[in-house]
């Protein structure tokens, strides 16, 4: 079964659906699902309302990975979400490079979720969480946001961002 935060994660670009028999989930599994319930309201205007840019699709030659970014309408909050389908040994990092920012504008990471699962090697650690810390819209743009490894198939990551005044 797809896990509970990459079904959340897809259900928020479109209907909201988790597509799941809900008198068949545990009491952690509902909680799981309030806690996305109370994201997705948050972010909601952003997803619904604001610039879809597509980063990675399926059909670009690496079938095994999406990444989409939101950009509300003014500009000051980020929605950027990547899916891996399978994990696959001895990968490349992936960089995802975020489009229309401005250049000269600081984004904070306010949010991040990371794939549940991650690596013994460390990549799940709290320390390497970006929550908190800065980048300028040209480094999101041209440097980009490097995905931690993964070693889970069906792996979901959300980050959001807001510009700093």
């Amino acid at each position: 079964m797809t896990p509970m935060q990459t079904r959340a994660f897809a259900a928020m670009m479109g209907c909201y659906g988790y597509e799941l028999d809900i008198t068949r989930m545990s009491d952690e599994e509902k909680a799981e699902v309030r806690s996305h319930v109370e994201l997705y309201k948050k972010i909601r205007p952003t997803m619904q309302l604001g610039h879809f840019y597509r980063l990675l699709t399926p059909f670009d030659g690496k079938g095994n990975e999406t990444a989409w970014e939101f950009v509300s309408k003014d500009s000051g909050e980020i929605v950027l979400v990547y899916f891996k389908t399978l994990a696959t040994p001895a990968t490349e990092i992936r960089t995802l490079k975020l489009q229309s920012l401005n250049e000269d504008a600081l984004y904070e990471v306010s949010t991040y979720i990371p794939a549940k699962g991650l690596s013994h090697d460390g990549a799940g650690s709290k320390s390497l969480s970006l929550e908190g810390k800065s980048f300028y819209g040209d480094e999101l743009m041209y440097s980009g946001i490097e995905v931690p490894k993964i070693d889970t198939d069906f792996a979901a990551y959300l980050w959001i961002f807001h510009k700093k005044d």
